[in-house]
């Protein structure tokens, strides 16, 4: 069963990504990594780390890491 998106306030994602408030800077970087408010103001932090997962490389499986993992 697929999680729940949890909403937040665009001040809530500002301040979760570094940011003062939801400034140009941060709305900038949104666009940039690939994230949109899902309401004006509102976003999805599921998707703001998964976009952040994909950014840094972390959506890609480590398929050694797996297989020693499936041999437990």
């Amino acid at each position: 069963m697929p999680l729940k998106p949890r909403i937040i306030s665009g001040q809530e994602a500002a301040e979760y990504l570094g940011y003062s408030g939801p400034t140009d800077a941060f709305k900038k970087f949104c666009r940039e990594i690939g994230v949109k408010p899902i309401r004006r103001g509102r976003y999805d932090i599921q998707q703001i780390d998964a976009a952040l997962d994909s950014l840094l490389g972390h959506d890609k499986r480590d398929d050694e890491w797996h297989k020693r993992l499936n041999r437990l």
